[in-house]
C-alpha cells in the first residue's frame, strides 16, 4: 500500500501516512478557510511537478489565484508548467465538470472540490444520487491513487446527508477557529482515519503574510 503525506508534519507523524487513493474530508464554516488548507497542501504537490485539478465551484478562478498568490503559493508558475488546472467553468454544467475530474482522477491528478457541499446541492437530487458521487469518486481515486479533498460546510447538509459522506470518506479533518484578543486561533483536527483509528490529532495553525503555518506540535484531542 503506498502512503502519501500532507506536508503537515504533525499529521504526517501521527498517521504515518494516508493511502493513496483516499477521500479526505475537510469539514469547516465559511469562515474556517478550510480551502485554504486543501490549496496548501496541493500546492506542496506541484512544487515536486505533481499534477492537480482544482474544481472550483463557488468562487471565480481569478479569486482562488489571488487568494493563493496572497499566500505565496505559485499558482501561476504552477499552471505555466502544466501541473495546476482549474475545471468548473461557469459555461457548462456541473454535472459536466464532476465527470472530468473523475477523468482526471483516474489519470492520477490530485484533486479538490471546492466545495463539494455546493456540487451536491447543485446536482444531487437525492440520497441515492449522493451515494452515486461518493462511489464514482472512491471508485475514479482507487483507480488513479493520490489525494482528492472534499470541502464540506456542514450547515449547508441535512444530518443524513452528513453522515452518508462521513461514512463514505477515509479521513475528516475539522477545520476551526476562536476569538482570542484581537485575533483568531485556528485548528485542524482529524476526527477519522480509516486506516488508523486514533482519538484526535489537534493541529493549531495560523494564516501569515507568507502562507499557512501549522505548528510542529501535535495536541492529542
Amino acid at each position: 500500500m503506498s502512503l502519501l503525506r500532507l506536508n503537515i508534519p504533525s499529521i504526517d507523524d501521527e498517521l504515518r501516512g494516508i493511502p493513496s487513493g483516499s477521500l479526505i474530508a475537510l469539514e469547516g464554516s465559511t469562515l474556517s478557510y478550510a480551502n485554504l488548507v486543501a490549496r496548501v497542501i496541493l500546492s506542496s504537490r506541484s512544487t515536486l511537478g505533481e499534477r492537480v485539478t482544482y474544481f472550483a465551484v463557488d468562487e471565480d478562478f481569478d479569486d482562488v489565484r489571488d487568494s493563493m498568490t496572497s499566500l505565496g503559493l505559485r499558482i501561476h508558475a504552477f499552471e505555466a508548467s502544466g501541473v495546476w488546472s482549474f475545471v468548473g467553468e461557469p459555461d457548462k454544467p456541473l454535472s459536466e465538470h464532476f465527470t472530468t475530474l473523475l477523468e482526471r482522477i483516474k489519470d492520477g491528478d490530485w484533486t479538490c472540490i471546492d466545495t463539494f457541499s455546493s456540487l451536491v446541492n447543485n446536482i444531487s437530487k437525492s440520497e441515492e444520487d449522493l451515494i452515486n458521487m461518493l462511489n464514482n469518486l472512491k471508485k475514479a481515486s482507487k483507480t488513479g491513487g493520490g489525494l482528492h479533498f472534499l470541502i464540506i460546510i456542514p450547515v449547508m447538509h441535512t444530518p443524513r446527508q452528513l453522515g452518508v459522506i462521513r461514512n463514505k470518506v477515509d479521513v475528516i479533518i475539522k477545520v476551526s477557529y476562536k476569538e482570542s484578543g484581537n485575533s483568531y486561533v485556528r485548528y485542524l483536527k482529524v476526527v477519522k482515519s480509516k486506516r488508523r483509528p486514533h482519538q484526535g490529532i489537534i493541529v493549531p495553525f495560523s494564516i501569515t503574510r507568507t502562507g499557512i503555518v501549522f505548528e510542529t506540535v501535535t495536541r492529542i484531542a
